[in-house]
This record gives C-alpha cells, structure tokens and sequence, in this order.
C-alpha cells in the first residue's frame, strides 16, 4: 500500500493498466498494488528490484503532464 495519494480519474485508468489487479481507495487515499514478480513470474521481487519496479510504477502514474503553450 501506498499513500497518502490523490489520484485523478485518468490516473486512475493509467494504474490499472499499468498494474494488473492494482486499486485506488479514495476514501483512504491510499492506492494497493499487488507485489512484484520477477522473470519467472512466481517470485516476488524484492530489495532493491521492488523499489525500482514502484519508483517507474508510481512515476508514471503520478507524473504531471506538461502544458504546451502556443507561440502564436
């Protein structure tokens, strides 16, 4: 788990597709993801593999799109 955290709706989409079987509780502000699995797709990942794999999960997610402004 993770939080606390305000997720719009359209990063809510982004969450579940990104990570299967992740929620979002707005209520508690706090968004559950499913731990990790390595290669082999049974272990879980852990250490510093788990921090990563969050840290790329939680920015793509969270990170703020950029306006373009016109230049006319």
């Amino acid at each position: 788990r993770v939080g606390p955290v305000e997720l719009r709706e359209s990063q809510v989409m982004k969450l579940s597709r990104l990570a299967e079987g992740a929620t979002y509780k707005e209520a508690v502000r706090t968004v559950s993801i499913k731990a990790p699995v390595g290669p082999d797709r049974r272990t879980p990942l852990r250490d510093v593999a788990l921090l990563e794999k969050l840290h790329t999960l939680l920015t793509a997610v969270l990170a703020q799109p950029v306006a373009v402004a016109a230049s006319r």
